[in-house]
């Protein structure tokens, strides 16, 4: 899978990048863009339409970077979220369906089974104390061979324990007023296995973003080798990484 120089800029630029062009907080999305635009020229280039559901994608900046490849001319992207701040906020809405849902107690029900030939869902399950129900739902509406972009914040396995039971017993201890969105706390090896025990999956690729970011490091994401570098470190050592996505079709 390989993606010219002036691409990767075009995908970037798609959203402010604070003064600096490979903003690594971005990265995830520059992957989904590419994975999204790889797999439709793999398997659906001469379709009419190419449908996509966003799964808790807000104001819908997913689309933005699939928009910045030359196979989004033939793809619609549906959005399904609570819309905690308005449906006014969400990207070209007059041309997407937006579907209101809880994905806590409702999943996905309000969609067909086999409805869609991709399922982004990115940075959702942590807030979710049954990330299966929307994990299996995700499983159900995708057509057979249709693909799941799936991501969460990610620990090392062990230390993800400390942070689903240490630190809620912390917060109590000194009176942490704020309740933190996250309840849930994954590694790769985790988050795998809560895949594999909600569908017919086939992973065809794990990856990582983030090692080590921001503070005196910020400077160098003004640089493309320093985005390729912790893009090759995501690949070969995704459980180390602060952020994961697991891509995988519908077996």
């Amino acid at each position: 899978m390989k993606t010219s120089k002036k691409q990767e800029i075009l995908t970037f630029s798609r959203e402010e990048t604070k003064g600096v062009p490979y903003r690594l907080r971005l990265a995830r999305y520059q992957a989904i863009g590419e994975t999204v635009n790889f797999f439709i020229k793999q398997n659906h280039d001469n379709s009419p339409q190419i449908k996509i559901l966003d799964v808790g994608g807000d104001e819908g900046r997913i689309l933005r970077h699939i928009e910045a490849y030359p196979s989004a001319k033939n793809v619609r992207c549906d959005l399904i979220d609570l819309f905690p701040k308005g449906q006014e906020r969400v990207y070209k809405k007059e041309k997407r369906l937006l579907y209101t849902a809880n994905f806590e107690t409702e999943g996905l029900e309000i969609i067909p089974e086999n409805s869609y030939d991709i399922v982004i869902c990115e940075q959702v399950m942590e807030h979710l104390h049954n990330p299966e129900l929307l994990a299996t739902e995700i499983n159900r509406i995708l057509k057979k061979s249709g693909m799941a972009i799936i991501g969460v914040p990610s620990f090392p396995y062990g230390v993800h324990f400390l942070r689903k039971y240490a630190v809620p017993v912390f917060d109590k201890i000194f009176c942490q007023k704020k309740q933190r969105s996250h309840v849930q706390a994954f590694s790769l090896f985790t988050f795998t296995k809560l895949l594999n025990k909600t569908g017919k999956w086939r992973i065809h690729q794990k990856r990582g973003f983030r090692i080590v970011s921001g503070g005196i490091l910020r400077k160098l994401e003004s640089y493309r080798w320093w985005w390729r570098f912790n893009r090759s470190l995501g690949k070969i050592i995704p459980c180390m990484c602060i952020e994961i996505q697991i891509v995988a079709t519908k077996d």
